[in-house]
């Protein structure tokens, strides 16, 4: 049996090794390079295109996401739990059975009673409103600095009210 190890050499020249067999250690030295790679295209060509730097900081808050199973598996059940949930609500509202659903934040865009009352209706709003509570959840979750969660919380949120089911006329109660 050979003695030899494999071990990965960093990509950055600075001579780090780290033991091929600890995933670990592997999974960081990745980590790092792509923070590396996205912080020099920041000050190169990204740069002349992302100007407030949201880039890196939703590629940081992505990565730290990655180090943290327990918050991604959490997030997900939350998620499904709370579509489980809908869905129930939605099928008991569709045969005329009061039931109660997500908790809302006021929002606007879901003033019209349609969206309380019709079954389908109520449905999209839910399936929205937990898809951006999750996203928003693990956005906080994820170990960046107050500056870099900020930029990214903006990029999500700007993503994810782009998705609103409020934009897409066929999906408005008023048409």
């Amino acid at each position: 049996m050979s003695t030899a190890k494999r071990v990965i050499t960093s990509a950055d020249g600075s001579g780090n090794e780290r033991d091929a067999a600890d995933p670990r250690a592997a999974l960081n030295l990745v980590r790092s390079g792509l923070i590396d790679a996205v912080d020099r295209l920041d000050k190169g060509q990204l740069g002349k295109y992302d100007p407030l730097s949201m880039t890196p900081a939703l590629v940081r808050a992505s990565l730290s996401l990655t180090g943290q199973p327990a918050v991604l598996a959490t997030a997900v059940t939350k998620y499904w739990a709370g579509l489980m949930t809908s869905a129930w609500a939605t099928a008991a509202r569709s045969i005329g059975v009061p039931a109660e659903g997500q908790a809302l934040a006021k929002d606007k865009r879901f003033a019209d009673p349609s969206w309380t009352e019709h079954p389908g209706f109520f449905w999209l709003r839910e399936q929205f409103t937990l898809f951006e509570r999750a996203w928003q959840e693990l956005v906080d979750a994820a170990d960046v600095t107050p500056q870099q969660r900020a930029k990214a919380r903006f990029v999500v949120q700007a993503i994810v009210d782009a998705m609103a089911p409020t934009n897409f006329p066929r999906r408005i109660p008023q048409y």
